[in-house]
């Protein structure tokens, strides 16, 4: 059994990032029962700085729906959910991964910033994550209201999650997972 997995997802013109290579590396040298998930729209190369094993899995559908499907077929204790856009931090990373599997959290998310780009929408989006990652979920949860989670990087534990969600097919991955962690907050032990 794989203690921890990390899954990210493409679409067909994306790649398996320099930041992904290096979180990889880190976990994968920390946690020797480690594995790396990529779902995929078409076969991706990889880097020869890949110091660990990568499985491509081809599914259709949204993120949520592949990481439910992911629940019930692997048997990984801890799911490490990454989108391929953002921009690691891995010290605060490792540090955040160690305290989740050692304390044995349930659930666990951070805070993230996405990779720069120069067009107006991707400055907007970086925009909403610094007010939402910052600001407005941190102040929703401390007033026990929060029902929305980071979905560009977060931790689960399979057994506490596992044919649990709801089986929708949703965009809004970060919504269906807090909002089942408000209504079970005090059977779920989470970290931010």
């Amino acid at each position: 059994m794989n203690k921890i997995c990390l899954v990210t997802y493409t679409r067909d013109e994306e790649y398996f990032t320099d930041e992904l290579i290096e979180i990889g590396n880190m976990l994968s040298s920390n946690h020797k029962c480690f594995k790396c998930i990529v779902f995929v729209e078409k076969k991706l190369k990889f880097s020869d700085k890949i110091k660990f094993k990568i499985e491509q899995k081809y599914m259709e559908g949204t993120k949520y729906k592949k990481l439910i499907k992911l629940m019930e077929e692997d048997t990984s204790d801890f799911f490490i959910s990454i989108d391929n856009d953002i921009k690691g931090n891995i010290k605060k990373l490792k540090k955040f991964m160690l305290e989740i599997v050692n304390s044995d959290y349930d659930i666990g998310w951070g805070k993230i910033i996405a990779i720069p780009e120069k067009d107006l929408i991707s400055k907007l989006v970086s925009i909403d994550k610094i007010l939402s990652h910052y600001l407005i979920r941190p102040i929703l949860w401390k007033m026990g209201i929060g029902i929305s989670i980071p979905g560009q990087c977060f931790v689960i534990k399979r057994q506490i999650f596992k044919g649990k969600l709801l089986e929708i097919d949703t965009f809004l991955d970060d919504l269906a997972l807090g909002l089942y962690l408000n209504i079970n907050k005090r059977q779920i032990s989470s970290y931010y």
